[in-house]
């Protein structure tokens, strides 16, 4: 009768320290449900973030690729403008067909308008764009009228005109330079943002995995501690059934 008494006190106790232990666990498991999903989206954030920098930065490249081909091609333009000037007087180009190098240079003025007007001044813009337009009023034939045509004044006559397209090659020229080095600052810092970004998914994930698993743990430690408490219950019946079953004999037994 004492053992069983005793074995009924410590099949009490335990069932309270289950009942306790299963209830912290369940707990855990919630707050453990809750973090995984949190890091799960967090996690997800970061991937289409860094999803959404490639794309972004792919079409910058594009961009870049397509406006470098394209003061390439008028750096280009502006050389073969040069070399044609330098075989030709000024006038006799505007006394006939107009040059297709010539008229390259027109078509990059009028693209680059705001742009050149800025780089070249307002008056010397329009005045070249009237010179390949063959305009009679234009500044640069009423600079060669007033010129012999000598062989000094011819060179000074295509002055004018190389120092203009000079001008606008250089300028060219320099926003070439600038778009390249800022194309590789900004492929510097997307390289640098991308690698911090998928650092910080790599530590999410591996919060994310370690919660999963101690979520795990804390489910099937759960389980061990509600068959542990179903079983422990079960003994208990037994005990105390075997122990009124045990009073009533003994209380007989004494009548």
């Amino acid at each position: 009768k004492k053992r069983t008494t005793a074995s009924i006190t410590a099949a009490e106790a335990k069932i309270s320290q289950l009942t306790s232990t299963i209830d912290e666990l369940t707990q855990k498991s919630k707050a453990l449900k809750i973090k995984v999903a949190d890091l799960t989206d967090e996690f997800q954030a970061g991937v289409e973030s860094v999803e959404k920098a490639n794309t972004v930065r792919m079409k910058a490249a594009s961009e870049f690729k397509a406006e470098e081909n394209d003061l390439v091609l008028s750096i280009k333009s502006l050389d073969d403008a040069v070399l044609v000037l330098s075989k030709h007087h000024p006038s006799q180009l505007l006394q006939s067909q107009p040059e297709p190098a010539l008229a390259s240079v027109n078509a990059i003025l009028n693209k680059h308008k705001d742009m050149l007007s800025r780089s070249l001044g307002l008056d010397q813009f329009d005045e070249l764009h009237d010179f390949l337009m063959g305009k009679k009023t234009s500044f640069v034939q009423q600079s060669l009228r007033r010129q012999a045509p000598s062989a000094g004044s011819y060179a000074s006559q295509s002055g004018v005109i190389f120092g203009i397209l000079q001008q606008m090659s250089k300028t060219f020229t320099d926003n070439l330079a600038d778009l390249r080095k800022q194309e590789l600052s900004e492929i510097e810092l997307f390289k640098q943002v991308t690698a911090t970004k998928k650092a910080e998914n790599a530590a999410t994930k591996t919060q994310r995995d370690a919660a999963a698993t101690a979520k795990a743990d804390a489910d099937e430690q759960n389980v061990a501690a509600k068959e542990d408490l179903a079983d422990t219950e079960a003994s208990l019946s037994e005990d105390q059934k075997f122990l009124i079953k045990m009073n009533k004999q003994c209380a007989e037994s004494d009548a």
